[in-house]
């Protein structure tokens, strides 16, 4: 089995009624190769996973 690990980071503005706030991200999780799939978990934060055909993002 093969693992590697991921970095990520995503930050995005919201408007609101008189406000703008800038909510930002930013984590870890290891993507894992089983039986031909590609698995993505989360570490920090954990609570999402995600499976695909390959690594590449589409």
């Amino acid at each position: 089995m093969t693992h590697y690990p991921l970095l990520f980071a995503r930050h995005e503005l919201i408007e609101g009624n008189g406000f703008i706030a800038r909510v930002a991200v930013s984590g870890r999780a290891l993507l894992s190769e089983e039986d031909g799939e590609f698995w993505v978990e989360g570490i920090n934060p954990g609570g999402f996973s995600a499976k695909g055909q390959s690594p590449a993002r589409r």
